[in-house]
C-alpha cells in the first residue's frame, strides 16, 4: 500500500501489522480507532485529522511521518517504535505510551 491516498475512511480495529505504508496519506478524518500498525513501515506517512484512539504503532518505523491535527481519547501505543523525524502538529494524545521508542 505504498503511496496510497485514503480519505474519510474507517479502519476501526483494522489489522495493518507488518504492512508497508511508506508515503501513504490518511486524510480528512480517517477513523483508525484500535487499528494495529505493529511493526509496520510508515516512513513519510501522513495522518491528517485522524481519530487514533487506542491505535497501536508498537515497533513500527515512523521515520519522518506526520501526525497533524489528530485526536486520541484513549492512549496511543508507540512502544519500541522508531519515531525519528516524527512531526506531531497540534494533536491531542493524552496518556500515550512511548516506552522504548526512538525519538530523535
Amino acid at each position: 500500500l505504498q503511496g496510497v491516498y485514503v480519505t474519510a475512511t474507517s479502519f476501526e480495529k483494522a489489522n495493518l501489522s507488518y504492512s508497508i505504508l511508506d508515503g501513504a496519506q490518511f486524510e480528512s478524518n480517517p477513523v483508525l480507532k484500535y487499528a494495529s500498525f505493529r511493526s509496520a513501515s510508515l516512513e513519510g506517512t501522513k495522518f491528517g485529522a485522524a481519530l487514533l484512539s487506542g491505535a497501536d504503532f508498537s515497533r513500527s518505523n515512523m521515520h519522518t511521518a506526520v501526525l497533524a491535527y489528530s485526536e486520541a481519547l484513549d492512549p496511543v501505543i508507540f512502544t519500541d517504535a522508531n519515531l525519528t523525524g516524527l512531526v506531531i502538529l497540534d494533536s491531542v494524545m493524552p496518556n500515550s505510551n512511548f516506552k522504548g521508542a526512538t525519538l530523535n
